[in-house]
């Protein structure tokens, strides 16, 4: 017979996780808490669980082996005080925050629990997809023994590639957040520039899916710096000061952040095996572009 597991937040991560495991049966999902109401409700429905698996108050919480604080990192210190109360020696305790680890536990592993950090590196945008799209994604995890020694096993069973990380995690959540989180508004500056020139959205997106898909496929098979292409590749300077300049003329705020990606660009296009022609090009560009 599966664990029990209680869940103390029910937001997309608590949400997808509390269902993989609960329709793989990796876990009985003996409870999901949530302060509002209609974020426990959701949970309940989406997961499906039975209205006594779904407390309404903090009262009603019960002791379990297996604890999930999936609250936002803000709040583990508050769900920490509120779970002392039912925690027990030999309780496991963990998050899965990418920037903080499982020391933000002491406060219960100082009551016997043992406790670890397992981070996904995935989007939990929706729940409902996510359930689909959980399958290969990879988990950093660090923290007690006795608790991973039972964690990890469960995560893979939903299909979680796990590795040990021992460095500072707010580097490596800030790795994570430039590639995930800075996409998306870099993607929304595009659809404003080719708004700029007449082009909607519906068709932007159209014009960017290959150009993105091929973009991703060749950094994965040659790394950043040689999956470079375009004008900075070639360092065509007269190219890209015509972009910016035209940019400037038209929305100051996308001049400014094609101005700082051109200067990465070209610091990155450096590290490649150039031409001593296009180097030369390059550092050219790099100076005018840091002027």
């Amino acid at each position: 017979m599966p664990s029990s597991l209680s869940v103390f937040g029910a937001g997309r991560l608590g949400q997808t996780l509390s269902k993989l495991w609960h329709d793989n049966q990796v876990f009985e999902i003996s409870q999901i808490y949530s302060r509002q109401p209609h974020s426990r409700q959701a949970a309940k429905i989406f997961i499906g669980l039975k209205d006594e698996q779904s407390p309404a108050s903090l009262s009603q919480l019960k002791p379990s082996k297996f604890w999930l604080i999936a609250t936002p990192d803000s709040a583990f210190e508050q769900a920490c005080q509120e779970l002392l109360p039912l925690i027990r020696a030999g309780d496991i305790v963990f998050h899965c925050s990418g920037a903080l680890d499982s020391s933000t536990l002491q406060s219960l592993k100082k009551a016997g629990a043992y406790t670890a950090s397992i981070h996904p590196l995935h989007s939990f945008a929706k729940p409902s997809q996510s359930v689909l799209e959980f399958s290969g994604s990879y988990c950093a995890y660090e923290g007690d023994e006795e608790a991973l020694e039972l964690l990890i096993p469960a995560f893979e069973k939903i299909g979680a590639n796990c590795f040990a990380i021992s460095g500072n995690k707010w580097l490596y959540h800030s790795a994570s957040v430039i590639a995930c989180n800075y996409l998306a508004p870099l993607i929304d500056a595009s659809y404003q520039a080719f708004s700029a020139a007449g082009i909607d959205n519906k068709l932007a997106a159209d014009l960017l899916k290959p150009l993105l898909e091929g973009s991703l496929s060749n950094i994965r098979e040659q790394g950043p710096a040689n999956a470079l292409t375009g004008p900075i590749a070639r360092g065509d300077a007269d190219f890209v000061i015509a972009q910016l300049q035209a940019l400037q003329n038209n929305n100051d705020a996308l001049a400014e952040l094609y101005q700082d990606m051109a200067k990465h660009t070209t610091r990155l296009a450096l590290k490649r095996e150039n031409t001593s022609e296009i180097q030369a090009k390059l550092l050219e560009l790099k100076e005018l572009l840091e002027s």
